[in-house]
């Protein structure tokens, strides 16, 4: 070695010590390399792993996206028992033991379904002061009287893959959506969308596919759905949802479906043939309408058109006898919705009293079936209607508070017939309608002076805005009264 290194290495001992000069261990950086190789791996799958997340929850919140698994539902159920749809929680709703549900809490109006292609096609009055509506472009809530709406849309969906909704109290609600905007094909594939902080956060679930068969869907329920899914909670837990789909050969197909544990998990039920809409009236409690004329009489299994009721979840079901009144021997009864229940045992199932035999079709009186006992037994209370006010086609009838019951008469609902006491005594007063809406589709009354109405088309052109007008309106209108229905003023949001 040369004196000039020897001498630089000398001072470099002297100035740093040893370390500096004499080379480490082999084993030593072995060791280190080893711990330095871990410690990138550790962090270079930690940072993978966040970069995962965060797509799928980007993805998760664009507008459109369709998460919706691919999970058929038998077209045909069998009648005694009924499987589990699969979900993605791996607990069934059907097996798993809940907790004991909260009470129900009424009165709660049922949604009220409008015509799908018009401004308003759905709303739903949930207290005396706030509901929804649903529009062509959003979910709205009002929280004001309907002065006022703030957008409640689910994220994940446009308003337009909507297919109905319910709000159980001004917090806790339920939307359904199809995986299309305009369903066409044998496979509907449906989700339940849930909020408990009145339409802040929704959080998903999967309700299933539901198969056609060689049939398919017509791309329009009513000429814009395709699909129409009605749900119906008791309680946060407890809830039904109806769906009903048109199709290519003007044939619906109706299914079932129940769930215990809020929307979690669904168990698709027997049902009575073309349920139209169920709703239950305690977890166990329900109420099914076969729309067409109903049975005088009743017995267990299926059976034609008219109400049943099931005290099981809805496994079986036994048909209700509805026999008119003396007065009315010989109408038929024509139902079009289920029963409302103010109280779990005070309920209300509005009806129609046609004029049977040949010839055209007139309908002489318009009320309620009434029950006090929770159902075990109904009657009728109802009106006469005059001549001019006879007419074929739905009449708008609700169930307000404290007895009062309230229907919507005449050419363009023209009149108001109002019952204080149940549907004993009736007075009849001018609604200022007339002439300004072709029809009026839904009614529903908080109590005996708020009140909502969904205006839509006519059924001819009779009855239409032709052509349309500032003062008619056949785009359709959500309709507020405070005045039990003497004065209405529109309330439609915005988009």
């Amino acid at each position: 070695m040369r004196d000039e290194e020897l001498r630089r290495r000398i001072g470099a001992v002297a100035e740093h010590g040893e370390r500096v000069v004499s080379p480490p261990d082999p084993a030593v950086l072995y060791r280190r390399a080893r711990r330095r190789v871990a410690r990138l791996t550790a962090v270079g799958v930690l940072v993978a792993g966040a970069l995962l997340a965060g797509g799928l929850l980007a993805r998760a919140g664009l507008p459109g996206d369709d998460r919706f698994p691919a999970v058929t539902v038998p077209p045909s159920p069998p009648s005694t028992a009924a499987p589990p749809t699969t979900a993605p929680p791996t607990t069934s709703a059907s097996t798993t033991t809940q907790p004991q549900a909260a009470p129900a809490r009424f009165p709660v109006a049922p949604p009220m379904i409008g015509d799908a292609e018009t401004s308003v096609p759905m709303a739903q009055l949930v207290t005396p002061s706030s509901g929804w509506a649903l529009t062509r472009t959003r979910l709205a809530w009002t929280g004001d009287g309907a002065r006022g709406w703030r957008t409640i849309t689910p994220r994940q969906i446009p308003a337009g893959r909507i297919r109905g909704a319910f709000f159980l109290d001004q917090r806790t609600g339920w939307v359904v959506a199809s995986a299309k905007a305009r369903e066409t094909g044998p496979l509907v594939r449906l989700a339940v969308y849930r909020t408990t902080d009145a339409g802040a956060t929704w959080r998903w679930y999967s309700l299933g596919a539901l198969d056609l068969g060689k049939d398919d869907a017509a791309g329009g329920y009513e000429g814009g759905f395709g699909v129409l899914a009605m749900p119906s909670f008791v309680d946060p837990r407890n809830g039904w949802v109806s769906v009903q789909t048109s199709s290519t050969r003007y044939e619906g197909h109706h299914f079932l479906f129940r769930t215990s544990d809020g929307g979690a998990t669904w168990t698709r039920l027997p049902q009575p043939p073309e349920v139209q809409r169920a709703v239950l009236s305690s977890p166990t409690r329900g109420w099914a309408v076969v729309m067409g004329q109903a049975a005088a009489t009743s017995g267990p299994g299926r059976g034609p058109a008219g109400l049943y009721t099931t005290t099981d979840a809805g496994q079986t079901w036994r048909r209700i006898g509805l026999v008119p009144p003396p007065s009315l021997r010989g109408a038929r009864i024509e139902l079009r919705e289920p029963p409302t229940f103010k109280t779990p045992r005070d309920g209300f199932l509005p009806v129609e009293f046609h004029a049977g035999g040949g010839g055209s079709a007139r309908t002489l009186a318009v009320g309620f079936y009434v029950t006090a006992d929770g159902g075990a037994t109904w009657t009728p209370r109802y009106v006469p209607l005059a001549a001019e006010d006879e007419r074929y086609g739905q009449v708008p009838l609700a169930a307000g508070g404290q007895g009062s019951l309230l229907a919507l008469v005449g050419h363009e609902a023209r009149k108001v017939l109002t019952s204080r006491d149940g549907g004993h005594a009736w007075t009849p007063a001018a609604t200022g309608l007339e002439g300004r809406y072709p029809a009026v589709r839904g009614l529903a009354f908080a109590d005996h002076r708020t009140g909502w109405a969904v205006a839509g088309r006519g059924v001819s052109l009779e009855n239409s805005c032709v052509p349309p007008t500032r003062r008619c309106d056949s785009d359709g209108a959500l309709l507020v009264t405070t005045t039990g229905a003497t004065t209405w003023s529109d309330a439609t949001p915005a988009g």
